[in-house]
């Protein structure tokens, strides 16, 4: 019973199934046309109408599935396009081009920088000149020009960071389960 055509039929459908899963359609097709040469097989044997009727259910079925597999053996291929490899004046080009933009870019960000640069700096020591004039004016209640511009030319020679770092405060997320 084992060796029947119609459980050989059955067991070649349903290999053709796992192999439709996993793309492989050729292995797919060998395997339902092996399933449709036992059913073939089956009708030899049988005799009974009712059996055949289930037979040429099976069969129409196998050939159905075996259409289906072509169909999507037909989608699943993508037409190969021959690659045309680039000539090397047109590489070069390419390379000349993106090297030509890093460096604008480079040279972009480095105009920001600097214009940032020269704002930050300017405001920060107007502030601090501020700054200073007013504890200086709570401290006495007269300055000398020649302090005021012996400390904004202290101020001038620091040499400041074109961009202060950004200081987070610490947070303890520690969680004491006691």
């Amino acid at each position: 019973m084992e060796s029947a055509p119609l459980n050989l039929a059955h067991f070649h459908e349903r290999r053709a199934d796992k192999y439709l899963k996993r793309n492989r359609y050729d292995e797919a097709i060998k395997a339902m046309e092996t399933a449709l040469a036992y059913i073939e097989d089956a009708y030899k044997i049988i005799s009974i109408p009712k059996a055949i009727e289930v037979l040429d259910a099976e069969k129409w079925n196998c050939s159905r599935k075996l259409k289906q597999i072509n169909i999507r053996q037909s989608q699943y291929e993508v037409p190969k396009i021959p690659t045309i490899a680039p000539q090397p004046s047109e590489l070069q080009q390419s390379e000349t081009r993106q090297n030509d933009l890093t460096q604008a870019s480079g040279v972009s960000i480095h105009q920001a920088i600097e214009s940032f640069d020269a704002k930050y700096t300017s405001s920060t020591l107007e502030s601090l000149y501020e700054m200073k004039q007013d504890s200086e004016k709570s401290e006495r209640n007269s300055t000398s020009n020649e302090e005021s511009k012996n400390w904004m030319a202290e101020l001038e020679c620091k040499d400041f960071p074109c961009l202060a770092p950004l200081e987070l405060p610490a947070f303890d997320l520690g969680f004491d389960t006691h």
